[in-house]
């Protein structure tokens, strides 16, 4: 069914301009509301879903980054190794407030949708929301491409780990940013 509101709102010219992400919200949000169904429950509930499933896969438990090392990177190696993945574990804690400001700003552009001739507004809170969308997929992505780790022959593992250490702080920089952003607009005290 939200799928079909997909469809129905990609097709609205209304929602022409209106990003990918937002169109399957406002879909979601069109079936919640015609069950009936409070926006918060159901987003808290796929926030939790959401943390349950990134805990399962991130969890190292009591092990330090270097104890994850892949048994083909070589000893020279580990000290970068364990570098990369310590911004990794510093930053993976922000997902969950990734998800929770893009709930926050969602609930937010509803509200703003509402009102009449406030498109400023919408657009400024779009460019927040995009910001969060972009710095979880940047996280994502970065998570995805270092397990390629496994794969790469030794000969070519220092230069992959050179620029996967680049990449990974770009992406904490990203998440950063967009959190930091995204509680100024909401006016969250930090």
């Amino acid at each position: 069914m939200a799928k079909g509101l997909y469809l129905i709102i990609s097709r609205n010219p209304t929602f022409a301009n209106v990003s990918d992400d937002t169109k399957t919200y406002n879909a979601k949000y069109l079936l919640m509301k015609s069950f009936n169904l409070p926006l918060l429950t159901i987003s808290g509930l796929l926030v939790a879903c959401s943390l349950q499933l990134l805990f399962i896969s991130c969890n190292t438990g009591n092990q330090s980054p270097g104890d994850l090392t892949p048994s083909a990177v070589s000893s020279d190696l580990r000290p970068l190794y364990d570098e990369i993945l310590a911004v990794h574990d510093e930053v993976m804690p922000d997902l969950g407030t990734l998800t929770t400001l893009q709930e926050q700003v969602k609930i937010k552009l509803d509200e703003l949708r509402a009102l009449p001739d406030d498109k400023d507004a919408i657009v400024e809170a779009n460019r927040i929301l995009g910001t969060l969308n972009k710095a979880e997929n940047a996280m994502w992505s970065w998570m995805h491409n270092f397990a390629k780790l496994d794969s790469i022959p030794q000969t070519q593992q220092e230069a992959f780990l050179k620029v996967e250490k680049l990449s990974v702080q770009d992406m904490k920089e990203l998440v950063l940013t967009s959190i930091e952003q995204a509680n100024s607009y909401l006016k969250i005290e930090q």
